[in-house]
């Protein structure tokens, strides 16, 4: 438990928690400053949207019943992966 201040938030659990400018600066600094300013600003906005869209998603699953990991719901996810995608 020593360390636990030492292990920096994941940038995909910072986005999830709409903590969006604390995932960028947590992700500059894993990936370095450099490497940073080449990625597309326009990612952030998309991993936002696609993380929010899948809580949503797992969220309405939920209050109806449903198990997402049955295999009969795997078609499901995958046209709906491709449907956030646009």
């Amino acid at each position: 438990m020593l360390f636990w201040f030492f292990i920096p938030e994941s940038p995909r659990w910072l986005f999830l928690k709409k903590r969006s400018v604390e995932a960028e600066a947590a992700l500059e600094k894993l990936v370095g400053q450099s490497e940073f300013q080449k990625i597309d600003k326009s990612f952030f906005e998309k991993m936002e949207k696609t993380e929010r869209a899948k809580l949503e998603t797992e969220d309405l699953a939920n209050s109806q019943g449903i198990d997402l990991n049955s295999p009969v719901h795997d078609e499901l996810k995958r046209v709906a992966q491709e449907i956030l995608k646009f």
